[in-house]
């Protein structure tokens, strides 16, 4: 355990404080802390009835998480230290082990360190690394079956997709998620990944393209680059029939007409005419680690964003400007500095001062980070981009992937909305419960992300954490933040 740098003077209050670091003895709110815990822990094991009840349980919840997990698809990435007991965890290794014979893998997103991915790599497979930045310029020593193509993005734009392929001797694996190729995302974010079920080879029997099918072909095939050209080829031996999920992605471009709904919110403003149940009383929970220039509330928030998240299956969209109608969970200035990494983690969430400052109107909508307690992640910030629809405390559907709130995400309506312009390379996921044979994704069948119970409105005293902005009041590690 580490030494407090305070020593005596520690002033903390907080019970996680304490569990992560050592203080002299005769520090007195230390010495409280520790009899409290103590008085717990024997209450605890007063009501313990015997060992092998507490190991029966125990393999309970696991195999709950596990059946849960596998059901979905869903999981979290790994935090040292942190266990979760809805959703399983998994880091970047055991992605690329999850079957023995990994034959090569393609891995699209934003920001890549290669000495991240050669760490964890089980074999000498060939591994394609699609991103809009050139990784290998002036470097020597690249290993032999290491390549890139870079994407082409425009001005204002990001190669913001997270998502790898995996193609194994058992068959093909999909990973859609929200981290980036680097050490701390991985470790010290809350991050989601989608898994795709193993994919078996079809062995010749006859192939029945599936909608999840169509939209990652339609996907990969507008980057228009022929390293690509194998993977998108190599699908017609899968069969993909038994993904219950759709894919939501964004691609750079103008489009008019028919092309205009296969990417960003309006391809899922047409997806969601299947959204069953959901009414003008719903409410939209977005949480997302960035927030773009969107200045007035009406022209894009309003007629374009929430117009297609609040589409319905009668093919309306019902959507209104009540502020309890929106929340937009997203940390404050305290909940960074009060997390498990400190200010470290305010690096991951790239809203600025100026953005803000024409859109503070924002922070109407705006409600802190509150997961459900069982996902252990209340102090690890999160990195994911996840958002729920719900309609009378039921979740009617759950996206989740890259997508941050942004017009260069999911795209702005041009020229009296017959031209769609998406800036940003993005990909998401979105299930329904309906696909699972579920009326909605709530406990105890589907956990969840938030505790929708307690969504919390940020107070009067309340500021969104904004990254280059100085903070001096040190964390619990000493530290202050200067964003230069």
């Amino acid at each position: 355990m580490k030494e407090c740098p305070y020593g005596l003077g520690c002033y903390r209050k907080r019970p996680e404080h304490f569990d992560e670091f050592s203080h002299p003895p005769e520090h007195k709110i230390a010495n409280r802390f520790k009899a409290q815990k103590e008085a717990k822990s024997a209450d605890k094991s007063a009501k313990v009835i015997g060992k092998e009840n507490i190991s029966v349980k125990t393999s309970e919840i696991k195999e709950k998480e596990k059946t849960l997990s596998e059901k979905f698809g869903f999981y979290f990435t790994k935090v040292p230290g942190i266990k979760s007991t809805t959703w399983s965890s998994l880091s970047f290794g055991d992605l690329l082990r999850l079957h023995p014979n990994l034959e090569s893998s393609v891995h699209f997103n934003y920001m890549i360190d290669l000495e991240f991915v050669l760490k964890h790599k089980p074999n000498s497979s060939k591994i394609l690394l699609v991103s809009g930045d050139t990784l290998f310029q002036g470097r020597e020593g690249i290993p032999h079956n290491i390549f890139q193509c870079v994407a082409d993005v425009p001005q204002f734009g990001t190669h913001h997709t997270k998502m790898s392929i995996l193609k194994f001797r058992e068959g093909l694996r999909i990973a859609v998620y929200s981290a980036n190729l680097l050490d701390y995302d991985w470790e010290e974010r809350t991050q989601v990944i989608w898994l795709s079920p193993l994919l078996p080879l079809l062995n010749g029997s006859e192939k029945n393209a599936t909608e999840f099918e169509t939209d990652l072909i339609e996907y990969i095939d507008s980057y228009s680059l022929a390293p690509l050209n194998s993977l998108l080829q190599s699908f017609e031996k899968y069969d993909f029939s038994s993904i219950k999920a759709r894919l939501v992605a964004s691609s750079p471009g103008r489009r008019r007409d028919k092309e205009k709904w296969k990417f960003g919110h309006l391809k899922l403003r047409k997806l969601l005419k299947q959204a069953k149940s959901c009414n003008k009383e719903d409410q939209l929970i977005a949480q997302c680690s960035s927030i773009g220039s969107i200045r007035s509330r009406d022209s894009w928030l309003f007629n374009e964003f929430l117009a297609s998240f609040m589409t319905s299956a009668d093919g309306a969209s019902h959507y209104t400007k009540d502020e309890n109608a929106f929340r937009l969970v997203y940390p404050t200035v305290e909940q960074i500095k009060c997390s498990k990494f400190g200010y470290s983690s305010g690096g991951s969430f790239p809203y600025s001062a100026k953005t803000h400052e024409n859109q503070k109107w924002i922070t109407d909508y705006m409600a802190k980070w509150q997961p459900d307690k069982k996902t252990g992640r209340s102090r690890v910030m999160p990195h994911s981009k996840i958002y729920q629809r719900v309609s009378d405390g039921k979740v009617k559907w759950v996206l989740s992937g890259s997508h941050n709130l942004s017009k260069a995400a999911w795209g702005q309506c041009e020229k009296g909305d017959s031209q769609f312009h998406i800036r940003s390379f993005e990909a998401s996921i979105l299930f329904f419960p309906q696909d699972f044979g579920l009326e909605s994704f709530n406990l105890p069948t589907f956990p969840e992300f938030h505790n929708l119970a307690k969504i919390e409105k940020y107070s009067e005293n309340d500021r969104p954490w904004l990254y280059d902005v100085k903070y001096l009041e040190p964390d619990d590690f000493n530290q202050t933040w200067d964003p230069k």
